[in-house]
């Protein structure tokens, strides 16, 4: 037999307990005499053939497929049951594996050899559609850096070794037993570009679109000084045969954010002039909602603004995300950071952790939106910073400065963030409330009022949230935004009415959640 078989069920001995798994079980699955031999899928290296190495060995028996490494094989099963235990304690703390898998070790002759068995599932590798596969891509990569940077795990970012069992979520499993020391910004760069070489006929356009996926996917975990341009440089200087170069370029434009805005007229990416502004808008949390969004700048318009700042989500939950990135795209002299749901809508990949109704929401907004409209959210960057201020969507001691809350349980330490990094501001949005998180000169924390706050006093610290403009949770349905008064360093916190019941009927209109039209009206 090509793949090895037990002689009988005592020559099987499982690693861990799995309820319903027995050696007995096993030995029948291996004896189905309608199991397959993957010998086709080992050895070889096309992208839809697998990529395995010739010692691998392979068997599908019904919908569980068994694999083994004949390279592995001791006399001495003590080594080998030290090795598997180790990975089944592992899967129990680090959940990148099918939750189905089990290791066992085989008796083969006079010696013994790691096995394991898991659900069979589909490969990124066996994926054709460009859309889907840059997706999975895309997943693979991000799977990656979330592992190495919570357990200090490398895997390898390979297509072969990751699949899904279900193409409409955005979980993935890692199917080999391989993993590495913690990876960094260089290694994560070679999995990518090594992508170029096995896809040959794949065009310039369409590797800079999965640049400009990668870009939001990735940027949030190099944070560091000097991360991204790492990251980037091992993207340049990856060898490729020559004829590919144009290939990378493009990929590289797409990384570097080099996309056309969705407006028509002018780059409304974000501005970095240096010119003295004297009114400052800040806002944040439109998710879609126009008729809340015109009635803020409005009402700014009429308080002399000469600036914005926006905090992030301009889409998502409300029936109007391509007006309102239009919208957003007219204004000047705007700083804009992107948010949770920009990221999301832009990328088409789901976030982790987020409800049902927000997922199905998100994913409705990235179908509503152009490729050009996607792009421009996604270059949109996760924080500004101009000391001795920052700007974030979410709460800037997270990396990926989305994702994390400033809330009870966490104001005090994103204080002392501020402390640490020398900024006195944190403008933040993400909650949808108004709020104001402020230490004192003295180390004392409070929850300062929403009247006028003064700001850059010595060795204060503030979080200031302005809330949200098309989904406030405060309360109070109206739409919340805050002033800057460059001039007198003065921040004050407004609302301002809007025709709710437009919003209201779009959102019946376009079949969304009826859960947002009474959030709309009560303001929770």
């Amino acid at each position: 037999m090509w793949f090895p078989i037990p002689h009988q069920p005592d020559g099987l001995e499982i690693i861990g307990e799995r309820e319903g798994v027995s050696p007995c079980s096993l030995f029948e699955l291996l004896h189905n005499p309608n199991a397959v031999e993957w010998k086709e899928k080992v050895g070889v290296a096309a992208p839809a053939d697998g990529s395995a190495k010739t010692t691998a060995r392979l068997l599908q028996s019904g919908k569980w497929v068994f694999k083994t490494d004949l390279s592995r094989k001791a006399n001495d099963k003590t080594a080998l049951r030290n090795w598997l235990q180790q990975l089944a304690d592992l899967a129990v703390w680090a959940e990148f594996w099918h939750p189905e898998k089990v290791w066992f070790l085989m008796k083969e002759g006079q010696g013994w050899l790691p096995m394991s068995v898991c659900p069979r599932l589909t490969t990124i590798r066996s994926v054709g559609e460009w859309d889907a596969r840059i997706r999975w891509w895309t997943r693979m990569i991000v799977m990656g850096l979330e592992i190495s940077k919570e357990h200090s795990i490398g895997l390898d970012l390979n297509p072969s070794n990751f699949a899904f069992d279900d193409p409409f979520s955005d979980k993935l499993y890692y199917l080999d037993d391989e993993f590495y020391t913690q990876h960094d910004c260089f290694d994560i760069a070679e999995a990518v570009v090594s992508r170029i070489p096995e896809e040959p006929t794949v065009s310039s356009e369409k590797w800079r679109q999965w640049g400009v996926q990668l870009q939001g996917a990735v940027q949030p975990f190099c944070q560091k000084q000097g991360n991204w341009r790492y990251f980037l440089d091992g993207i340049r200087h990856y060898p490729l045969p020559e004829a590919m170069k144009t290939q990378r370029n493009a990929l590289i434009e797409g990384l570097e954010g080099q996309t056309d805005s969705p407006s028509s007229s002018r780059d409304v990416g974000i501005q970095r002039q240096s010119l003295q502004y004297k009114m400052t808008c800040i806002f944040s949390d439109v998710h879609a909602n126009l008729p809340a969004f015109e009635a803020v700048l409005k009402e700014a318009a009429k308080m002399d603004v000469d600036s914005y700042l926006f905090l992030g989500d301009i889409v998502s939950y409300g029936p109007f995300p391509r007006q309102c990135i239009e919208r957003l795209a007219e204004l000047q002299h705007i700083e804009c950071i992107r948010g949770n749901h920009d990221h999301t809508a832009g990328s088409g990949i789901p976030e982790d952790g987020s409800n049902r109704m927000a997922r199905e929401v998100d994913m409705w907004t990235h179908n509503q939106l152009t490729q050009a409209e996607r792009e421009w959210l996604l270059a949109l960057p996760v924080e500004h910073l101009s000391a001795p201020w920052l700007a974030v969507h979410g709460a800037p001691q997270d990396p990926n400065r989305f994702y994390a809350y400033v809330y009870e349980l966490t104001y005090g330490d994103n204080l002392s963030y501020l402390e640490r990094h020398h900024f006195s501001v944190c403008f933040y949005g993400h909650t949808h409330v108004q709020f104001v998180y402020r230490r004192l000169a003295n180390g004392k924390d409070e929850k300062a009022r929403l009247n006028v706050l003064t700001l850059f006093r010595p060795q204060e610290r503030m979080l200031i949230n302005p809330g949200s403009v098309g989904q406030p949770r405060d309360g109070d349905p109206r739409a919340a935004f805050a002033l800057w008064n460059r001039e007198k360093n003065e921040v004050t916190f407004h609302r301002v009415s809007y025709p709710i019941a437009i919003t209201v009927n779009a959102i019946m209109k376009e079949g969304l959640p009826e859960d947002f039209i009474y959030r709309l009206e009560v303001g929770r």
